[in-house]
């Protein structure tokens, strides 16, 4: 997908295209020495980042509720969002390298986001409305990770690829949950996850530990 591409599926304005842009060289300047995404997603970058990310603005209310991105990495989805206008969104990054990166998009771009250097088990203070959340570990595992920070109340928005069914049916071994799925508008093969009423199973504080 060319930037041409991504204003005109998304109809963009012209001031946030320029926004990405400048997201976009900053990514480039700092992939040099600081690892912040895959290689070869590059490329595609309007595609498979800011557009994939871009698309779960669909499924997010704007009436307050605290947004938390887990493992943002290199500010997919979370940044892009904020970006974008989605208020209340808290990154959270435990890479020092690419918190780094995210405070330098911030000094630049100005979008109205929180960024928090610490491990998601380490950032059980931060209790958000929602958690979303983005090529970070398989579904089971981020379940878990999710209710660090989850309210009793809130729910989880991930995005998943083709393996999304089988992490799936292996979540269910463990959790108990309501789910809803959308088709990805960025990949043909990819889901959006939404997951209500996360409980587990059976209790077992050392797997939530």
């Amino acid at each position: 997908m060319t930037p041409q591409d991504f204003q005109k599926a998304t109809a963009a304005s012209d001031d946030l295209m320029n926004s990405l842009y400048i997201y976009e060289k900053e990514l480039y300047k700092w992939q040099k020495r600081s690892n912040l995404v895959s290689s070869s997603t590059l490329p595609d970058l309007w595609g498979r980042h800011f557009y994939d990310s871009m698309q779960l603005a669909n499924y997010l209310p704007l009436n307050g509720e605290e947004i938390s991105d887990i493992g943002t990495g290199a500010g997919f989805p979370g940044m892009v969002l904020a970006v974008l206008g989605v208020p209340n969104i808290t990154l959270i990054e435990k890479n020092s390298k690419k918190v780094e990166f995210l405070k330098r998009l911030k000094t630049l771009i100005k979008p109205k986001v929180k960024i928090v250097n610490k491990r998601i088990d380490k950032a059980q203070t931060l209790k958000s409305d929602i958690v979303i959340s983005r090529a970070l570990a398989p579904l089971p595992e981020l379940l878990r990770l999710c209710t660090f920070i989850l309210k009793a109340d809130g729910y989880i928005i991930v995005l998943k690829g083709k393996s999304f069914f089988r992490e799936l049916t292996e979540a269910k071994k463990t959790w108990i949950m309501e789910v809803e799925h959308f088709q990805s508008r960025s990949d043909s093969s990819g889901v959006i996850l939404k997951i209500n009423n996360l409980r587990l199973r059976k209790y077992d504080k050392a797997y939530i530990a």
